[in-house]
C-alpha cells in the first residue's frame, strides 16, 4: 500500500529523524498520532505539584490569545526569547521532546513563546498536556514547578531574576493566605526567609549560590503582588487593534477615508517627532484626521505603571508640539491641528487591570 500522511499510523510514518515537518500538521490524522503517542507516556510523567490528565489536541489561534500573560515572564513574551524557539523548531515538532503544558481551561502553564511560533507559521493544530493540580497546591505551584523548575536547559528559553523573584512573590503571599484565620495572619505565622531559601533552592536549583542568595532576599523583602505585563511587538499590536476595529495603516502605504490610524511606539521621544508628526502633517493637509495609538515594549520596563507613564509622556510631548505650533503660527493653526487630532488606544499590556481588551490612553 502506498503510504498516504492522511492515514498515518505510526511516529515512523509521520516523523524523520524524529521531527514532523510543520506542513504536516495540517493533517487531523497526523496530530492524532502525536495525541495518542503522548497520551501512551503519561504515566512515565510525576510531578510534585500537578497530576497529568491527557493528551489533547488543541487550536494554536484559539489558545493563544493575545493580551494574556505568560506566567513565567514577568515582562511578557520578549524577541530573545523567541528567536531561540525558532532555532529550536526548525526541523519541525521535536517528537522526542514534550508538548506544551496547559490547564484544563486553556491557559498556559508553560510553551506561550512556542504557540507564538506555531501562529506566526501558520501551524493550525498541535498537541499539548491538560494538567490540574493535586490537593493542596495551587496552580502557581504548578507553574513554578513546570514552567520555571523545569524549563528546559539550556536549550529552553531561560528565566530571568525578575521572573523567578515575582514566581517567588506570588508563592509568599499564597502560602500566608493559607496561615491566615479569619482573614488574620499572625506574625509567628508568617512565611520565614529560611522558608523562601528552601523554596530557592527548589524552585532556582539551576542558578549559583550566590544568585540563590540574592533571590532569597529580594523575595523576602518585597510582599506587593507582582503586576504581569503582556508583550506585543509593533505587528502583534496593529493586529490585535485591527480585530478590535482599530484598522492602523502604514507609513507607506495610501490612506483612504477622512480619518487614519496610526501606531507609534511609546518608548522615546524620538517616535513622536520622527514617525507621528511629519506622517500627521502630511495626513492633516490632505484633510486627514489622524487617530494615534500607542504601544509599549514589555521587555524594556520595570512594572505596569511604566506602560501608562510612558504612553503619558509621548502625550505631553504631542500636546506641547501643538502649543507650539500656536505660538509660532498662531490659535488658527493651532485649532486646526488639533482638530485633525484624535487620541486612540493601546493593547492590553496590563494583565490583571486590561482583561484581554483594547485600552483608551486618555
Amino acid at each position: 500500500m502506498t503510504f498516504s500522511k492522511e492515514n498515518a499510523d505510526d511516529l515512523n510514518d509521520i516523523s524523520k529523524n524524529g521531527y514532523v515537518e510543520w506542513e504536516d500538521l495540517h493533517y487531523t490524522s497526523v496530530n492524532h498520532r502525536l495525541k495518542k503517542y503522548y497520551n501512551s507516556l503519561i504515566d512515565t510523567l510525576s510531578f510534585t505539584t500537578c497530576n497529568v490528565l491527557r493528551a489533547e489536541t488543541v487550536s494554536v489561534v484559539a489558545t493563544r490569545k493575545m493580551g494574556k500573560a505568560n506566567p513565567g515572564r514577568l515582562a511578557g513574551n520578549s524577541q530573545a526569547a523567541y528567536d531561540i524557539v525558532e532555532r529550536n523548531c526548525k526541523n519541525g515538532w521535536n517528537v522526542f521532546e514534550l508538548p506544551p503544558f496547559l490547564f484544563t481551561n486553556n491557559d498556559f502553564v508553560n510553551g506561550a513563546h512556542r504557540f507564538w511560533y506555531f501562529e506566526d507559521h501558520n501551524v493550525p493544530y498541535v498537541p499539548v498536556y491538560m494538567v490540574e493540580p493535586k490537593d493542596g497546591y495551587s496552580r502557581n505551584d504548578v507553574i513554578n514547578e513546570i514552567g520555571v523548575k523545569f524549563q528546559e536547559r539550556p536549550k529552553g528559553t531561560p528565566t530571568s531574576f525578575n521572573d523567578y523573584v515575582a514566581r517567588g512573590r506570588i508563592w509568599v503571599i499564597e502560602q500566608n493566605e493559607k496561615r491566615s484565620v479569619n482573614g488574620k495572619l499572625r506574625k509567628e505565622d508568617r512565611v520565614s526567609q529560611d522558608e523562601v531559601r528552601e523554596w530557592v533552592k527548589d524552585i532556582a536549583d539551576w542558578e549559583t549560590s550566590d544568585r540563590q542568595t540574592k533571590l532569597t532576599t529580594a523575595i523576602y523583602n518585597s510582599t506587593e503582588k507582582p503586576g504581569f505585563l503582556s508583550f506585543f511587538s509593533r505587528a502583534q499590536a496593529a493586529k490585535f487593534l485591527g480585530n478590535n476595529g482599530i484598522r492602523i495603516t502604514p507609513a507607506a502605504k495610501d490612506v483612504k477615508g477622512n480619518t487614519v490610524n496610526r501606531l507609534i511606539s511609546a518608548m522615546e521621544v524620538v517616535h513622536v517627532h520622527r514617525d507621528f508628526i511629519p506622517l500627521f502633517m502630511t495626513d492633516m493637509e490632505k484633510g486627514i484626521k489622524t487617530r494615534v495609538n500607542f504601544y509599549v515594549n514589555t521587555n524594556n520596563i520595570e512594572d505596569e505603571y511604566a506602560v501608562v507613564s510612558l504612553i503619558q509622556a509621548r502625550i505631553k510631548e504631542i500636546e506641547a508640539w501643538i502649543t507650539t505650533v500656536g505660538i509660532l503660527f498662531g490659535k488658527k493653526a493651532e485649532r486646526k491641528v488639533r482638530d485633525h487630532l484624535e487620541y486612540g488606544y493601546r493593547p492590553p499590556h496590563i494583565v490583571a487591570k486590561d482583561n484581554e481588551k483594547m485600552q483608551p490612553v486618555k
